[in-house]
């Protein structure tokens, strides 16, 4: 049974790793993100947020605020 979850983040280097981690299971499907500015403002935690959807190819929706 595929489990559909939801990742509220400040997509600093540490949540970047554990939404890796996330995307990689079999049984989970990321329905989206949240965003949220937390050790780096708004702005630049969507570009990381961006950044690293490109990267690895994500491709869930992403929310900022």
């Amino acid at each position: 049974m595929m489990r559909r979850v939801w990742i509220d983040t400040d997509m600093g280097f540490d949540d970047v790793v554990a939404i890796a981690m996330v995307a990689e299971a079999p049984d989970v499907a990321i329905a989206g993100l949240s965003l949220v500015a937390g050790n780096a403002p708004l702005d630049q935690v969507a570009q990381n947020a961006r950044d690293a959807a490109a990267f690895f190819g994500w491709d869930a929706p992403i929310h900022a605020g």
